[in-house]
């Protein structure tokens, strides 16, 4: 039974580590539609599935590409992203048939019959840039594994098709061309905005452990994959309303609005698991981070939140490093009970 788990997680891993690879190489929509095109034919048993894109100007929907059996994807309807349940709400949708009541009333009258359908949209920044969509028999929905692999395709499609967007249109972008995160500017003004509506949040800083050795070791090229591991890891582990920002060389600062401590120190914890499994399945070196996690009562402006977020991560590396650690809790050394 234990075999029967492991097994396609380690197949998931692959597929997820394959993906990446082939991702950083685009260098255009064309050749990230030739990528998407080609995973989604290795996602799972070929069903009719096609990229339905959010336009330029964010009020109209098209279709990218499709596949299937005859190479037509399921020629979905929708024209507007918030005609879209799975766009709108911002989390995968599945419909065992068309017949249901529940069902979306784009899946009503195909003449294709009914059918089941899965709807995975990509989100970037907490916005939905489009969708997946697949269907099948009714009755019969793709399993958990493969809609796994098609939540991780469109996860990285969003945050590539926007890179790719930005740098494009030569325009000042407010996105980290590396990681695909918020650049500083960005994420320092989306907290003065949650400050300047009430709204509470937990700050987080991120720090790459022994980032320097790992640069000399692997060189800026290494680095550059290693960041954009995390923050792709935070992305895959976080809410779609959390905010990632590049702050440093090795750094980036999380933001989860209306957060507490331990909720944001529970979501990390799961962030810290979740890169140690993809880096086992990865060409990568292993490496770990240290997080300090602060709440946004904790200081009078963003610099004291910053400060105690930076106190809390250098605490996090003196215990040890590859942790989470609190600003302003008691935290025990792990190392206390160790002989002299």
């Amino acid at each position: 039974p234990a075999t029967a788990e492991v097994e396609p997680a380690r197949a998931r891993l692959r597929f997820d580590t394959r993906l990446e690879h082939a991702l950083d190489d685009v260098a255009d929509e064309d050749e990230l539609m030739d990528v998407v095109r080609r995973a989604l034919e290795q996602a799972g048993p070929l069903a009719p599935t096609e990229l339905l894109l959010v336009g330029p100007k964010g009020t109209t929907v098209g279709q990218a590409l499709e596949v299937g059996v005859d190479g037509e994807g399921p020629g979905c309807p929708v024209t507007e992203p918030q005609d879209c349940p799975a766009m709108r709400f911002g989390r995968t949708r599945t419909y065992d048939s068309s017949r249901e009541l529940d069902a979306c009333s784009h899946l009503h009258d195909r003449l294709s019959g009914a059918c089941s359908a899965t709807c995975v949209p990509l989100r970037v920044l907490g916005e939905s840039v489009g969708v997946l969509h697949r269907t099948g028999a009714a009755g019969e929905l793709p399993d958990a594994f493969t809609i796994g692999r098609l939540e991780s395709l469109a996860s990285k499609t969003g945050t590539r098709l926007t890179l790719l967007r930005l740098t494009g249109a030569s325009r000042a972008s407010k996105l980290d061309v590396v990681t695909g995160a918020l650049d500083r500017p960005s994420i320092e003004e989306r907290i003065k905005d949650l400050a300047r509506t009430l709204t509470p949040f937990a700050l987080a800083q991120c720090d790459i452990d022994h980032f320097y050795d790992f640069c000399k070791t692997y060189g800026a090229e290494g680095a550059n994959q290693a960041i954009r591991l995390v923050a792709r890891t935070l992305t895959e582990i976080l809410r779609p309303g959390d905010l990632i920002g590049r702050f440093g060389d090795d750094e980036l600062l999380i933001v989860l609005p209306g957060a507490s401590n331990g909720e944001a120190q529970r979501a990390l914890e799961r962030a810290r698991e979740h890169l140690a499994l993809t880096l086992s399945g990865s060409r990568l070196p292993p490496f770990t981070c240290s997080f300090g996690v602060v709440e946004s009562g904790f200081g009078q402006s963003l610099d004291d939140l910053l400060v105690a977020a930076d106190i809390a991560v250098s605490l996090a590396k003196d215990l040890g490093r590859n942790r989470v650690v609190v600003a302003g809790e008691l935290v025990e050394d792990p190392r206390a009970d160790e002989s002299w």
